[in-house]
This record gives C-alpha cells, sequence and structure tokens, in this order.
C-alpha cells in the first residue's frame, strides 16, 4: 500500500504527488528513484491488455516483490480510477433520472391541462368522456326506436281503418 506514496511510482501512474510529500525528497532519493525506474521494465504483451513487469536485481526475491508490487500498485491505481468513473456516472444517472422525471411530471400536467381546456377530459377523467358518449348514444337510440315503434303503430293503423280520414288519426 506504500508504494503508491514513492514519487517513482506516482511517476509511473501519471499520479501528481503532493507538495509536501515533493519538498521532502532530496535530489540524491530523486536519483535513487531514477536508477530504481532504469531497472524497472514494462512492455506491453502484445494483442491483450496484459503487461509484463520486471525488475533487475542481484537478489531474486527482491526483483520478485517489486516486481509484483509495483503491478498490484497499478491495478490498484486502475481500480480507484474506474471506481471514481462509475461514481460520477452513477451521480449523473441519478441527477438525470430525477430532471427527465420533473420533465415527464409537467409534460402530464401540460398535456392534462390542454385536455380540459379543449374539452376533450372533463374533471373526472376520459372514463367520464366515454360514459357521456355512451349516455348520450343510448338516448339517440331511444329516441330513433321510440320514432320508429311510432311509425310502426301508425303503418297499423293505416292499414285497418283505410276508410276513416288520414287528418284524424294523425292528431
Amino acid at each position: 500500500d506504500d508504494i503508491k506514496a514513492v514519487p517513482l511510482v506516482q511517476d509511473l501512474l501519471n499520479v501528481s504527488p503532493s507538495p509536501k510529500e515533493t519538498s521532502q525528497y532530496s535530489e540524491s532519493y530523486y536519483q535513487a528513484l531514477q536508477a530504481f525506474k532504469r531497472k524497472l521494465e514494462i512492455e506491453p504483451v502484445r494483442n491483450t491488455q496484459l503487461v509484463r513487469i520486471s525488475f533487475r536485481s542481484a537478489d531474486p526475491k527482491l526483483a520478485t516483490r517489486v516486481a509484483n508490487a509495483v503491478g498490484q500498485a497499478y491495478i490498484d491505481a486502475n481500480f480507484e480510477a474506474k471506481l471514481v468513473v462509475t461514481q460520477n456516472a452513477a451521480t449523473w444517472l441519478t441527477n438525470n433520472s430525477q430532471k427527465l422525471e420533473e420533465r415527464l411530471k409537467k409534460s402530464e400536467h401540460a398535456l392534462q391541462e390542454f385536455l380540459l381546456k379543449e374539452g376533450l377530459i372533463d374533471i373526472n377523467g376520459i372514463d367520464d368522456i366515454y360514459a357521456n358518449e355512451l349516455e348520450e348514444l343510448n338516448r339517440k337510440l331511444n329516441t330513433a326506436v321510440n320514432k320508429r315503434i311510432e311509425a310502426q303503430t301508425l303503418i297499423q293503423l293505416l292499414k285497418r281503418k283505410s276508410s276513416q280520414n288520414l287528418d284524424s288519426l294523425l292528431s
């Protein structure tokens, strides 16, 4: 975990050290870090997203530990960067979903107002419009049925009493 605090590793990971960290390291320390950097080799593996990390040292255990620590620091830094991106995306999505929800509510309200203004809906809603239309159609049907019954009755009366005066029947 402490390896990420080393300026060389910060340089490799493209992380800037804080001014406090920079001032505490002397020139000789930076020279030692440059020597460290010369012993460290990082090369991409062709056709993959992998890298090969090696460190030259007389002590094979030290070389292994350094290479593994640099690799782990790189993995951790990438993970943290992806986590920040994911958190930013989640925040953005949350904010935008709230904005979209507000816009939807405003649009629904505007639609409701338009429907009321144009008489396409009444206070009780769309169902009442259909009920009112159905009621009006039933009234018209009843009127038509009554007129048909009256006409049939008149025709039957005419057939029965063809000898009587038409004017007396109509009254």
